[in-house]
């Protein structure tokens, strides 16, 4: 049965988006997969192509933003579900702990990394002080997120003027960066997530606002959302090697600008678009498996593409550089979400234990166990 969600002005923004949530999820990890580690497949020989896959490959890191847009909203919807702090945070961790625990000693133990540098690197310290880059960036970007989240959430519920407080933090999350830059503070993670703030108080704002008239989806969001995706194309056009720049890069805030744009206007016009196909279709039964198991993907994917790489260019020798691309893709793409699924059914077998060892221990405290 084909769903209509769309087709009339009586839902939110919010409700559009989070009636397929997991398939722009399960998009999501694709496109940053494609920026991790997939070969582009078409050379200058086939110009058009060439463009298509450099645009999709080159603006990858945007899945990241599309992740953070739907976590904002998601964190707003979950407190106003249960608003237990207890339970937010447990839920929080019972999602990220283990895949991120597991993935990062293999990591160190494939590195040869010393204690000292892992301790450094799973907990944070390395991300915020030394290198962004040194363990699983996002995981680190999304706990402190997470830790400050229900603060914000709360001040911005308690007040009588909720959309005045939403724009002034979204106004002190551009201004952020600037001042970091301006006061020279050398926190490399706290710069680099700061650039992520707006996109996540955007989600925010959407999830606050879902019941009000004005969030009803319509046609004029639609066409708002498809100029800024065109103009957003445009100025991903001109970052492309071999291109003159049809719009002066120079006046453009760096990609942050470029990830916002796409981040907001893809999402809204995706699940405009999922809205119109059933949702028992082929492509959204697909890409909603593919959500459910995103985070473990982006644990696994990048450090298991270099090494599936580096494998088939160790023991498979063809002449024909487009057949070793496919093949390294297809040996990455499956080899990633392989292991992805089962550390992510690992995940769930231990937590389903934890959780009941959890509701036990809850239970028992209710009902005044010692």
């Amino acid at each position: 049965m084909k769903h209509s969600l769309i087709k009339n002005d009586k839902f939110s923004i919010f409700e559009v988006i989070s009636e397929s949530r997991l398939e722009l999820m399960g998009l999501a990890s694709i496109w940053i997969l494609c920026f991790h580690k997939i070969y582009s497949f078409f050379t200058s020989d086939v110009p058009v192509l060439n463009t298509v896959d450099s645009l999709i490959v080159t603006s990858g890191y945007s899945g990241v933003d599309v992740f953070l847009l739907l976590s904002g909203m998601g964190l707003v919807f979950a407190l106003d579900k249960n608003s237990s702090i207890k339970r937010f945070y447990y839920r929080r961790a019972r999602r990220l702990f283990l895949p991120y625990l597991v993935v990062s000693i293999l990591i160190a133990l494939a590195n040869e990394w010393s204690l000292i540098y892992y301790l450094k690197a799973v907990s944070g310290y390395s991300f915020l002080f030394e290198d962004v880059h040194a363990l699983l960036w996002y995981v680190h970007t999304i706990l402190i997120f997470y830790l400050f989240f229900p603060l914000y959430y709360y001040v911005v519920k308690s007040s009588k003027h909720k959309d005045v407080v939403v724009a002034i933090a979204f106004l002190l999350s551009v201004i952020f960066p600037t001042v970091l830059t301006f006061f020279d503070l050398k926190i490399v993670g706290l710069s680099y997530l700061s650039n992520r703030i707006p996109i996540f108080i955007t989600g925010t704002a959407i999830a606050f606002a879902r019941n009000r008239p004005e969030q009803r989806i319509k046609k004029g969001h639609i066409i708002v959302c498809s100029i800024i995706f065109c103009f957003w194309l445009l100025l991903m056009y001109s970052t492309l090697p071999n291109i003159n720049p049809i719009v002066p890069l120079n006046y453009i805030p760096d990609y942050v600008l470029l990830a916002y744009l796409v981040a907001v206007s893809l999402t809204i016009l995706v699940s405009y678009l999922f809205g119109r196909i059933s949702k028992d279709s082929f492509l959204r039964k697909v890409l909603r498996k593919i959500g459910v198991i995103s985070f473990e993907l982006y644990c696994v994917q990048e450090s298991l593409t270099i090494f599936v790489s580096k494998l088939i260019g160790e023991h498979i020798h063809i002449s024909n550089a487009f057949a070793i691309k496919v093949i390294r893709n297809i040996a990455c793409l499956v080899s990633c979400f392989v292991v992805a699924y089962l550390l992510h059914l690992m995940n769930e077998k231990i937590m389903q234990v934890v959780d009941k060892r959890v509701l036990y221990n809850h239970n028992k405290q209710k009902n005044g166990g010692g």
